[in-house]
């Protein structure tokens, strides 16, 4: 049986009435409206035949291109629940998430499944890699290989197997109205947890998300959507941009040619994916490309000096967006990133909610409730109407959202409550900081936290210097907040977007100095 809903209606009117159009750009050159309508339409009923049933539970962890796409399309028109869980997030973390989520099928890059299979290969590419990415063996599981032909002796289809064959239109009678309500999309959040948090939306909630974002997004048939994430590419088509696919790891200078050959019009991703592009224009003097007109920031803190180093290096007609959200709700509040680059005061702004989103301060905590809010975590019945972000705030005399700080990244040293996020942003107006991030790492030995000011930067920074200014002048911070040591170092980071993991920053420094 094959389902309608919401979000693929708007995909099968513009199929049905601009088939030409194109919505993404990849390797494999670009691809129609009508090719993404009938590839989905043609692999959901290949699943069929091998006995997809409703509900079937999916893991997907293959490379973000068009059959990402194909995939998704026609795991909503299977009323399937899918699973797509990070596979740089470590092999012990997947796995628990995995026994989690208990999948009958996995999409999976072949690369991937060669690993698998592949004891010394895998313990040769884990000792060269930094982050190296895996999919666990899983028994039970109906793999599904995506992506080059590899030669796996394990029992699987193959994607492109799948797509092969007649391809007919199915009769009206298979047609049924989707649940809107029902599971379908569970997201994992990063970390290591005794239980999974595993982030349940629905149909009509990604419906929600993806309209508020729409409303941020001008789309005509000219602009150009670039980004290297997978649910960006999803955003993109939904709001009626063309994506174009690049490399996250391409040079700085090979993605503004890219873009500039391209025409891109529209970015979107975190924060640490421009750093390197601003690093490269401030080195030569130059300007992004003129024909980039928007922006939009999200997914890790955007700080005022961040925006100050980016507004130079871009053309004054060039939109900045900031965006704050979570896995629970994609789209809380946005603001002007130019106008927030001037607003010098305590706290990062992070704006007015979105439409539909109410904000509200509980114990200093920001509680929202919106139609946009997750079902519930996946080992839960439920959830709350409101829900508790973990974030401190507060609102501004204009009724504007200013963040505080993380309640889970307190630092509690000597009675004294820290939140890095209340200082983070001061400290990375330094000239000379690309990042700098507070952590705070427990030592038995002091029965207390020592603090560690870790910094991505300028080689030629001192620690004494650093020191000093956050004793007194304008980059001074609180007395009880200065760190016990400055670090500069690579900071690690995680997943897809490249946030600083501050766990595997604890635990590296926990290494580093020999803390039990």
């Amino acid at each position: 049986m094959l389902y309608r809903s919401a979000i693929l209606e708007k995909l099968a009117i513009v199929a049905e009435q601009s088939p030409d159009t194109i919505l993404l750009y990849d390797d494999h050159g670009a691809m129609t409206a009508a090719q993404l309508y009938a590839d989905a339409l043609h692999l959901a009923q290949s699943l069929i035949h091998k006995g997809f049933m409703r509900g079937d539970r999916v893991v997907l962890a293959a490379a973000p291109d068009r059959h990402f796409l194909v995939i998704v399309y026609a795991l909503i028109r299977l009323q399937a629940c899918l699973a797509i869980i990070d596979p740089e997030m470590g092999r012990d973390n997947y796995r628990s998430k995995l026994r989690q989520f208990a999948p009958l099928w996995a999409f999976v890059d072949s690369r991937l499944l060669l690993l698998q299979e592949h004891p010394i290969l895998r313990g040769l590419y884990f000792a060269l890699s930094k982050k190296g990415a895996y999919f666990p063996y899983t028994p039970g599981v109906r793999v599904i290989a995506c992506g080059t032909w590899l030669p796996l002796w394990q029992r699987k289809y193959f994607y492109s197997t799948l797509m092969r064959g007649p391809r007919r239109a199915p009769a009206s009678a298979q047609w049924q109205p989707a649940d809107e309500d029902a599971d379908f999309l569970i997201t994992y959040t990063s970390g290591t947890l005794s239980e999974p948090k595993g982030v349940v939306h629905s149909l009509r909630t990604l419906q929600h998300s993806l309209n508020a974002i729409a409303g941020l997004i001008h789309s005509d048939k000219e602009n150009l959507m670039a980004t290297y994430l997978p649910h960006y590419m999803l955003i993109s088509i939904s709001v009626g941009l063309a994506a174009v696919l690049y490399r996250a790891a391409q040079p700085p200078a090979a993605k503004l040619t890219f873009f500039e050959q391209r025409g891109v019009s529209t970015v979107m991703g975190p924060p640490g994916d421009f750093l390197p592009m601003i690093r490269y224009c401030e080195d030569n003097q130059i300007l992004m490309p003129a024909f980039l007109q928007h922006i939009l920031l999200g997914s890790a803190p955007v700080t005022r000096a961040f925006l100050q180093r980016l507004i130079k290096v871009v053309h004054p007609h060039t939109r900045l967006t900031c965006l704050y959200g979570m896995t629970e709700n994609l789209l809380a509040t946005n603001i002007d990133g130019r106008f927030k680059a001037t607003y010098d005061v305590a706290g990062d702004l992070l704006g007015d909610p979105v439409p539909s989103v109410e904000l509200k301060i509980v114990e200093d905590e920001i509680w929202l409730k919106s139609p946009q809010l997750f079902k519930r975590y996946f080992h839960l019945t439920d959830r709350p109407e409101w829900h508790p972000t973990g974030d401190l705030g507060t609102f501004d005399a204009a009724g504007r959202l200013l963040l505080l700080g993380r309640s889970k990244d307190m630092i509690i040293r000597r009675n004294f409550n820290i939140y890095p996020a209340l200082y983070e942003p001061t400290i990375n107006t330094i000239e000379g900081i690309d990042e700098a991030v507070l952590v705070g790492v427990y030592d038995e030995m002091i029965q207390d936290e020592r603090v560690y000011l870790v910094i991505e930067g300028n080689p030629d920074l001192l620690a004494t210097r650093i020191m000093n200014l956050l004793r007194s002048g304008p980059y001074a911070i609180d007395q009880e907040a200065l760190p016990d040591s400055i670090l500069f170092q690579t900071l690690p980071r995680s997943g897809r977007q490249h946030k600083v993991d501050k766990m595997a920053l604890r635990q590296l420094l926990r290494a580093q100095f020999n803390i039990a």
